[in-house]
C-alpha cells in the first residue's frame, strides 16, 4: 500500500493539501491531530489540566484512544477550537499518548491495506516516527502571518487568541523531547506562504503523480 506523510505546522495547508490527494487519487486520508484533539477534549470534559493530570488520567486517555473510530474522526465542531489544540499539543508531548496514537494509525493501516490503493496521514511527526518508510513524504510550512490568518479564516476565533496559541503550539511542538515537529531528511518541502490553495494543491498532485503514475 501506498503510504504518503504530510508534515508541517498548523495552518500551513497541510490537511487540504492531504485532502484534496485522497479525493484524486481516491486514498484514505488521516489527519492524526484529531486523534490528540479528541483525547484533549475527552480531558477538558473531565476537567483535566496538565498540572492535575495523573497516571491513571493518562491510561483512561490512551484506553480512549484505541475505542476511536476513523469514520468518526472528525464529528465535533469542538475539535477546531484553539483550546483544544492547545491542550491537544501539549498531551502530545507524552511519551504514553504518542505511542497509542501510533498504534492506532499503524493498526488502521493494516486494516486499509486490504481495501486501500493508498493512505495519507497528516501530522507533525508522520514522516519522521510514525511512517519513516512512507513512499513518499511531504513537509508543508508557510510564514507565521500566513497561516495566523487562514486559522483565523477557519475559526473565526478572536486573532490575538490565534496567534497566542499557535506560538506557543509551535515552539512546544517542536522543542518537545518525544518526537518533535522537524523534517524528514527525505522530504518535499512545499511553502504555500504565496500560494493559492488551487497551486499548492496541484504541486503536490504532480509530485506524487511523477513518482507513482508517470508512464
Amino acid at each position: 500500500m501506498i503510504i504518503i506523510a504530510i508534515d508541517g505546522p498548523s495552518g500551513a495547508g497541510k490537511g487540504t493539501i492531504a485532502g484534496y490527494l485522497a479525493q484524486t487519487l481516491q486514498f484514505a486520508h488521516i489527519d492524526s491531530g484529531l486523534l490528540y484533539r479528541r483525547a484533549a477534549l475527552t480531558a477538558i470534559d473531565s476537567y483535566l489540566t496538565p498540572e492535575n493530570i495523573t497516571e491513571k488520567n493518562i491510561l483512561m486517555l490512551v484506553a480512549y484512544i484505541y475505542t476511536i473510530d476513523r469514520e468518526h474522526l472528525d464529528d465535533d465542531s469542538r475539535l477546531r477550537l484553539e483550546e483544544t489544540a492547545s491542550m491537544a499539543s501539549k498531551l502530545s508531548a507524552l511519551p504514553t499518548i504518542r505511542n497509542a496514537v501510533n498504534a492506532w494509525l499503524h493498526k488502521q493501516g493494516d486494516i486499509l491495506s486490504s481495501t486501500c490503493k493508498g493512505m495519507i496521514v497528516d501530522g507533525r511527526d508522520i514522516g519522521t516516527v510514525v511512517f519513516p518508510n512512507a513512499s513518499i513524504k511531504f513537509y508543508v510550512t508557510a510564514d507565521e502571518s500566513a497561516r495566523i490568518k487562514r486559522r483565523f479564516k477557519d475559526t473565526d476565533e478572536d486573532p490575538d487568541i490565534i496567534a497566542r496559541h499557535m506560538v506557543n503550539r509551535d515552539k512546544r511542538d517542536s522543542t518537545r523531547k518525544t518526537a518533535p515537529l522537524s523534517i524528514a531528511t527525505d522530504a518535499i518541502v512545499i511553502d504555500t506562504t504565496h500560494l493559492s490553495i488551487d497551486e499548492a494543491c496541484k504541486n503536490a498532485s504532480e509530485y506524487v503523480t511523477e513518482r507513482f503514475f508517470r508512464v
